[in-house]
């Protein structure tokens, strides 16, 4: 499970806040603030794409669904 939890942006984000809560600053956690942004942007690109395609299938269909 770890190593599944390691993509998932959450998993991230709640170790920078316990980590905040605990007395750490900003910069121990910065750099994986910087990760963080990675991934979302590694899942932003593939979605806005897919939204993309299934915009253009829909407007050449005619039609809400794509299958």
């Amino acid at each position: 499970m770890k190593a599944i939890g390691s993509v998932l942006p959450l998993r991230h984000a709640i170790e920078d806040l316990r980590a905040l809560f605990d007395g750490a600053s900003f910069a121990v956690i910065w750099s994986s603030l910087g990760r963080e942004a990675v991934v979302a942007l590694g899942y932003a690109s593939p979605a806005y794409g897919l939204l993309r395609f299934f915009e253009r299938r829909g407007r050449a269909n005619a039609a809400l669904e794509v299958m």
